[in-house]
């Protein structure tokens, strides 16, 4: 530091006070001095590091800015879960709802072999409008045997009348009736057949009966009840129910 030298004053306070100022100017370190002038390359604090109002509201904002880019990182997951939930759900209800091939099959048929059953083992009995003196018939006994042995006669052969009609015509009237009652308001088609089997060639026993939207050809999609055989002394009966969608 360049010591500093001042020429001596007349007054001798004065000149007293110069010399301490002086002197403790000389004992400063270098770059110092009692002006506040010192060495220019001695760094000064950055302006940038003290803690102004600028610097809080920049640094504010990128506290927001970093909470509202982490929100809608949280918002998008939650959407992204959202909509794997519902796809799940979807995917679930798409399998739980749809009716497998061999399921819908062996509904069918059961409900085929059950509807028969119940048709052909039917007591007719005189609230029906048939009048027996001894006995109730089954559709599958009497009433089928006598159809099967008087197909081609007089209505005066027949042994059972019901309604003002033959066996025949009354059993095609009755399991119509029953079909429509049960398959029909179920949305279901079908197809009933009773056939006489005389040689190598069976024969309608009644015209086979068909529902409102049609029968079960076999070129359709069709289950079948099992067979039910009677045999009568005119040959063996088998009927037959098909049902389709």
């Amino acid at each position: 530091m360049k010591r500093l030298k001042i020429k001596r004053n007349r007054n001798p306070e004065v000149g007293n006070l110069v010399a301490r100022l002086l002197d403790v100017h000389n004992k400063l370190p270098r770059g110092m001095s009692l002006t506040g002038n010192g060495n220019p390359r001695l760094k000064q604090p950055k302006p940038s590091l003290l803690p102004t109002a600028r610097n809080a509201r920049v640094s504010m904002k990128s506290k927001t800015r970093a909470c509202t880019k982490k929100a809608q990182m949280e918002m998008i997951g939650l959407v992204i879960i959202v909509i794997l939930i519902t796809l799940g759900i979807l995917f679930m209800a798409q399998f739980a709802l749809k009716e497998t091939p061999t399921k819908k099959i062996f509904t069918r048929k059961g409900l085929a072999a059950s509807t028969m059953s119940t048709i052909m083992k039917t007591t007719i009995i005189n609230e029906q409008g048939c009048h027996f003196v001894d006995e109730a018939p089954q559709l599958e006994g009497r009433i089928l045997e006598d159809c099967a042995a008087n197909r081609n006669l007089d209505d005066s052969y027949f042994h059972y009348n019901c309604r003002g009609m033959n066996s025949c015509d009354f059993m095609e009237q009755f399991i119509a009736e029953r079909l429509n009652e049960t398959l029909k308001v179920w949305g279901k088609r079908y197809e009933f057949n009773s056939r006489l089997i005389q040689g190598s060639t069976p024969v309608d026993l009644i015209p086979p009966i068909y529902s409102a939207r049609g029968g079960c050809p076999p070129t359709k999609d069709r289950d079948t009840s099992s067979p039910y055989p009677l045999n009568t002394p005119s040959g063996m009966v088998e009927s037959i129910l098909y049902i389709c969608d």
